[in-house]
């Protein structure tokens, strides 16, 4: 079985530079590979906001703010709120701490990272994570932005937060209305096992009558009667019975061909599908145009796009990642701004941090578009095919998750 990595210390062992590193250097991968699961600034369990009477409270949680730094709190708190009846913001702030115990000269060898809740918040601080409000006007209540929250695994896009064993608040991710989206007819089943026979019912109403049914067989005749008067004439009598099949005729000429018949009665559902970038996604790009290219990033596409949905979902719609060219630089999550005009999804990247890592080492611009949230003016979801750029036949259907890249060269 793999062992997983880590340092071992065991007696005798002289401890050297190499075994230290390493054990620092797991750690950071560890912590890496669950920022890039998680995403920064965001919240990845708990951290929810409660009404206690006439107090707030601030539950256990985890998640990570924009520039990267994890925060944590073991413990539920109550906040301390300033005077006024003004909405207040609330966050949790990562602090460092020097042990000056361990301080050689103006270093400080032992730093820990401690978390702090803070209200009122500062939103634009990068090492604190905003994780709802406050509002005290008429009536003390708080709200909180789901777009923030991670789902929790095995979610159902319910849009509501539940607790599990340990008493931590899960987010059950958004929710989703397909009821819309006309899908296609799947293959029939297999019949399911015989039920029981049902109590017997009550005599249904009387049928119809029947049409008349065929003579029957003549019956014996009777002893010879005295012979009667003359009567009038009768009227006349059944048709006999058919005689036997005469032999068929000779097969006569072939008649004209009949007028073509209407088409089918199928429906095809028109599907919303991408038809041209800004950019071209197989060219590398030099670090130099990056920036500009970045700034304005425009997607059409066949069809307008619904704005009342988009402001909806537009938080989870759009993610943006940098992947430097070398697994031992971290994949980078920079702030974007997405916005739809007529058929046009537009994305502005600002790409502040990891320009000096691609400059030398280049590397990929990812974005992920998830389609199912994307909605065009017949409420239907885009697709996420993208045939009309690589110029290849498809069918097109609704939903998806398209992945778009850049990429770009090093120097």
């Amino acid at each position: 079985m793999t062992e997983a990595p880590g340092t071992r210390f065991v007696d005798g062992l002289r401890v050297t530079p190499s075994h230290l590193n390493h054990l620092q250097t797991v750690a950071d991968q560890a912590v890496a590979d669950l920022r890039r699961v998680v995403g920064r600034d965001r919240v990845a369990l708990g951290f929810r906001l409660l009404v206690d009477g006439a107090d707030v409270v601030l539950t256990p949680g985890v998640g990570f703010t924009r520039s990267g730094l994890a925060v944590r709190r073991d413990e539920q708190v109550k906040l301390s709120l300033p005077a006024g009846t003004d909405d207040v913001v609330v966050g949790v702030r990562a602090v460092s701490r020097e042990d000056e115990g361990t301080r050689l000269g103006e270093v400080a060898t032992i730093v820990d990272l401690l978390t702090e809740v803070v209200a009122p918040a500062d939103g634009a601080d990068a090492d604190t994570l905003v994780v709802g409000t406050v509002r005290r006007d008429p009536e003390l209540a708080v709200s909180q932005d789901p777009a923030r929250f991670v789902p929790a695994q095995a979610h159902t896009h319910s849009g509501t937060w539940h607790q599990d064993e340990q008493g931590l608040w899960l987010y059950d991710g958004a929710p989703v209305d397909v009821g819309d989206v006309e899908g296609t007819q799947g293959p029939q089943g297999d019949p399911g096992p015989q039920g029981d026979p049902g109590a017997k019912g009550d005599p249904g109403p009387q049928g119809d009558a029947g049409p008349q049914g065929d003579a029957g067989p003549q019956g014996e005749g009777g002893p010879k009667g005295d012979p009667g008067a003359p009567g009038a004439p009768g009227d006349a009598g059944p048709q006999g019975e058919a005689g036997p099949k005469g032999d068929p005729g000779e097969q006569g000429p072939q008649g004209e061909q009949g007028p073509q018949g209407p088409p089918g009665g199928g429906q095809q559902v028109e599907v919303t599908v991408l038809k041209g970038l800004s950019w071209d996604p197989v060219k590398p790009v030099g670090i130099a145009e990056l920036p500009g290219l970045l700034e304005q990033l425009v997607l059409d596409w066949t069809s307008d796009l619904e704005p009342g949905l988009f402001k909806r979902f537009s938080s989870a719609i759009v993610q943006v990642f940098v992947l430097p060219g070398t697994d031992a630089l971290p994949v980078l999550h920079p702030s974007h701004r997405v916005t739809i005009d007529a058929n046009q999804l537009r994305i502005s990247v600002s790409l502040q941090q990891g320009i000096d890592s691609l400059k030398e080492l280049g590397g990929f611009v990812i974005i992920d578009l998830v389609c199912d949230y994307l909605i065009d003016t017949s409420g239907r979801p885009v697709s996420s095919s993208q045939a009309a750029i690589t110029g290849t036949e498809d069918v097109p259907t609704p939903g998806g998750l398209m992945r778009l890249t850049i990429r770009v060269r090093n120097g």
